[in-house]
């Protein structure tokens, strides 16, 4: 038993191991082609190609409903049937943009000046949207089984898939932002195609209960999903509005960096739910202490790091025309733990089919930065942003755990343990302000730092090695 549950671990530390990896290389094509596409089209282009973006992310959150996300709880839900359950949802999530889609159509006339849009964008939007369910259903499928590495070959290529012949297209075609679309949009197609067709073959059958089932769940979800959009990219809206396009180029900048942490934080939560929900219905709560602790410890590390090296982060990525923005940077990583923290107690939630509270509380949290971001980014400038999102992410922190206190399963987790991460977080974010500027003490933080992981690994040299191998 004992050796079975070591099998477990390794596979729930190797599968997050590889989703980071992927996630990175997945983040650096996106990073190494977005300046070449901003060379490769006129700025027009490249402003029509964001507007395309940003509503078919928010089309997708509305239309798609995250049914995914339910595949975590119904493999417990429905474990004799796991695989007519993935089949029902796919089907769900191809039925439902569509009757949005059919919608749009009908109302054409509107819907082209609502979104800004020309026609044939608008189509080659909702075929995009009416398959991409079909990627996240298969990648939630191999996480709940720890399997990675068809997961990883398919994002990969994908994303490989996606680069390249939007390239080729936009050198080829006279229309450069017909190329740019249709190449963004066309590989992801083709590939979640197959994918939806191998997922609805395996399973073989439409449930609706299963579909109800999903629904049920997810519809409350979609207020959170659009909550943490505003909760991320509103408050540069609102730099825009009182501080002007320059602040709001800096501040951006300093998220781009903060995202490595949300690579982590993603790649991490991708292994860390499967094997969570499966230690919550086998009710083993003492497992999910023992081993959260050493996941918090884990992430801490990696936030330190970022702290201590974000000045080098910012030149290589941004440049020293970016450089005053490294004063955004601490906040926007502190909140980043405290985002990896409220989402211990998300899972849970989820797990548990509470999703209306998780909705409610983004939600809150949401209101409440815009009104914040009102008052300080007009007193204080856009640095004062940063702040204002970090403290709204202690908020939910404190939401999701009274969440989880109601459903009594706070001893899932070392409150008081939880609380010292926090504390050391805050304190980390002063210590870094005070050292960004004295380069002899960073950068002795730094060695240190070093020597100490150095002598971790070393110490645990052997575990290490052993998850490493295949």
């Amino acid at each position: 038993m004992i050796l079975s549950e070591n099998i477990k671990t390794k596979k729930v530390i190797k599968a997050g191991m590889w989703y980071t990896i992927s996630n990175f290389l997945i983040r650096a094509l996106s990073l190494i082609s977005t300046p070449i596409f901003a060379r490769l089209l006129s700025v027009n282009e490249f402003g029509e190609y964001s507007n395309f973006i940003s509503w078919m992310t928010i089309l997708t959150i509305l239309t798609t409903m995250d049914l995914h996300s339910t595949i975590n709880r119904a493999r417990f839900d429905f474990k004799d049937d796991v695989d007519g359950y993935i089949s029902s949802i796919t089907i769900t999530s191809l039925i439902i943009p569509s009757i949005f889609y059919l919608i749009t159509v009908i109302f054409m006339d509107f819907f082209r000046n609502f979104l800004s849009m020309k026609d044939f964008y608008i189509h080659l939007m909702y075929l995009s949207i009416i398959f991409s369910s079909a990627i996240n259903i298969f990648q939630a499928k191999q996480r709940i089984d720890y399997e990675y590495k068809k997961s990883v070959i398919v994002a990969f290529l994908t994303s490989i898939l996606t680069v390249f012949v939007s390239i080729l297209l936009v050198l080829l075609m006279n229309n450069k932002l017909n190329g740019r679309i249709i190449g963004q949009t066309f590989p992801a197609i083709f590939v979640n195609i197959c994918l939806a067709f191998f997922l609805i073959k395996k399973g073989k059958k439409f449930n609706y209960d299963y579909a109800k089932y999903a629904v049920t769940i997810c519809l409350p979800y979609i207020p959170h999903l659009l909550a943490m959009n505003i909760l991320s990219q509103y408050d540069r809206i609102q730099i825009n509005k009182i501080c002007g396009p320059t602040f709001t180029a800096l501040y951006s900048m300093a998220y781009s960096c903060a995202l490595i942490i949300n690579i982590f934080l993603n790649s991490l939560n991708n292994a860390w739910s499967p094997w969570l929900g499966e230690k919550l219905n086998e009710k083993k709560y003492l497992d999910i202490k023992t081993a959260s602790r050493k996941y918090l410890l884990i992430f801490l590390a990696i936030g330190i790091l970022i702290f201590f090296i974000t000045p080098e982060i910012l030149l290589i990525i941004g440049g020293k025309k970016y450089s005053t923005a490294i004063y955004v940077m601490p906040p926007i990583i502190a909140g980043s733990i405290f985002q990896f923290i409220y989402t211990l107690y998300v899972n849970i939630e989820m797990f548990e089919k509470k999703v209306w509270r998780v909705a409610l509380a983004t939600g809150v949290a949401a209101i409440i930065n815009i009104f914040l971001n009102q008052i300080f980014i007009e007193k204080y400038g856009y640095i004062a942003a940063a702040f204002t999102t970090m403290f709204c992410y202690m908020i939910l922190c404190l939401f999701h755990y009274l969440n989880v206190k109601r459903l009594k399963l706070t001893m899932v987790y070392d409150t008081k343990f939880i609380i010292l991460v926090m504390l050391a977080t805050l304190l980390l974010m002063v210590v870094t302000y005070l050292i960004y500027d004295n380069y002899i003490v960073r950068y002795i933080l730094i060695l240190i730092y070093i020597i100490f992981a150095i002598l971790f690994v070393k110490k645990n040299k052997t575990n290490i090695l052993l998850i490493l191998k295949k």
